[in-house]
């Protein structure tokens, strides 16, 4: 049989790394640019999990 551990969560080191207050949501950064996405990437680019820009760049579409 076998054992499983709990895992406790300190609040008080949680914290110091989150912030509760803003109610900010973290979306991940793009794998190309690398920054901070402020909304969830579309799937339907079908180029990874970038942001607008890079996904047009990625598919070749370039305003003109």
């Amino acid at each position: 049989m076998k054992r499983f551990r709990t895992i406790e969560i300190n609040l008080a080191r949680l914290e110091q790394s989150i912030d509760f207050a803003s109610e900010a949501t973290f979306y991940g950064d793009c794998e190309e640019c690398h920054r901070l996405l402020d909304y969830l990437p579309k799937g339907a680019w079908g180029v990874g999990y970038v942001c607008a820009p890079c996904a047009k760049r990625l598919r070749g579409e370039y305003e003109l």
